[in-house]
């Protein structure tokens, strides 16, 4: 994929909404899906899809009987292995309407366009297509049947688009890995337009230490940390002294962290937003995406403006102050389906040292930097 534009992100998709007929003998798989919580395993027609929904799943089961046809698969499979954005993941929007136009994605076009059909101009956030589970994108080639789980947009819900047919309601936190290959259907968590805190390996990319980016979808497991150590981004703008208290020489930066548990399970790995101030001022938002529990992020430049968590240092006279979320949509905006990570304050002899945020969901560190 070519290099985003540095553009917002448009928000117009040329899709179809209505399912093509394009089934192959022999390539349906006769097992059944694999069953989620029995309490909540349902048949579409019991399940209630949201208002904002609907047009997204309407696209997923068009997806799912486009992906019948294994000309089809081997276009989506030729994108993952030319993807170079975290998880590997496929632009569906920018490829479907022709901002990515390198030839997997023109693959992936040619295949997709009668199959959705452009007979409809949707007004949707854009979206984004990937298999979220490491072990199913290593081994993935395009050969066998998907699933398609479609997210439903603001909500840790969806629905489980069955290659054979079924379909069963997903809630968010469930444990489980379907026995087929499952690509996720979803609003982008990820800017695309932001092309270093979107690729992986990018400038804006927390790693493990001592990892070297990852050639190939194929060799993943030998570094895949690199892959899912993810990216970060921010909001810009500079903190000014006007009275406030706070060493307004420096800014306070986020370090490194350490997510004690996954809070997007089955959807993918996480995005961290660390909203930052110096008592009530000084505000500022750092976000880094493709995060895995269980594993020490550090930052690749400290002196990059996106990794600001405050304009400003705590001093004597007042506290740093932190609050962290897992995001669901929205960079660096707080909405009523993120995942609350918790809070933590200190002063400046706090800087540099490992805090736990309240509930022990998150531990991190920053430093002080002159901008």
């Amino acid at each position: 994929y070519a290099a985003p534009p540095p553009r917002r992100r448009a928000y117009a998709l040329i899709v179809a909404l209505a399912a093509m007929a394009c089934s192959e003998s022999g390539q349906l798989p006769t097992e059944p899906v694999s069953p989620l919580n029995p309490t909540t395993e349902a048949a579409i027609s019991s399940v209630e899809i949201p208002a904002n929904a609907t047009r997204l799943v309407a696209l997923g089961r068009a997806l799912r009987t486009a992906m019948l046809s294994q000309p089809t698969r081997t276009s989506i499979a030729a994108g993952l292995d030319y993807s170079p954005y975290v998880e590997w993941r496929i632009p569906l929007s920018r490829v479907l309407d022709g901002r990515d136009n390198d030839g997997a994605a023109i693959g992936i076009r040619s295949q997709l366009a009668d199959r959705l059909g452009q007979s409809a101009t949707v007004a949707m956030p854009e979206l984004e297509l990937y298999l979220p589970f490491a072990d199913q994108r290593r081994a993935w080639d395009g050969s066998s049947a998907v699933d398609i789980a479609a997210r439903f947009p603001g909500s840790d819900d969806g629905v489980l688009i069955g290659a054979d047919g079924q379909e069963r309601r997903i809630v968010g936190g469930e444990r489980f890995v379907p026995n087929r290959p499952m690509f996720v259907l979803a609003r982008s968590e990820v800017d695309y337009t932001d092309f270093e805190s979107a690729v992986r390996g990018g400038k804006r990319t927390g790693i493990y230490a001592n990892m070297s980016p990852i050639i190939s979808r194929r060799f993943e497991a030998y570094q895949e940390c690199q892959e899912d150590c993810g990216d970060g981004g921010g909001s810009g703008g500079v903190g000014g002294g006007n009275g406030f208290p706070g060493n307004t020489s420096q800014h306070t930066r986020i370090y490194d962290w350490y997510l004690q548990e996954d809070h997007d399970f089955p959807w993918g790995l996480n995005e961290i937003e660390f909203f930052g101030a110096i008592g009530t001022h000084f505000q500022e938002c750092a976000r880094h995406t493709g995060i895995a529990e269980d594993g020490w992020y550090t930052v690749t430049d400290i002196y990059d403006f996106n990794n600001t968590v405050a304009t400003a240092m705590a001093d004597s006279t007042v506290n740093f102050f932190l609050h962290a979320y897992e995001d669901d949509q929205d960079a660096c905006e707080v909405t009523s389906s993120d995942d609350d990570l918790g809070t933590a304050n200190f002063g400046p002899s706090g800087y540099g040292q490992r805090y736990s945020t309240t509930g022990d969901h998150l531990i991190f560190s920053v430093i002080g930097v002159t901008p």
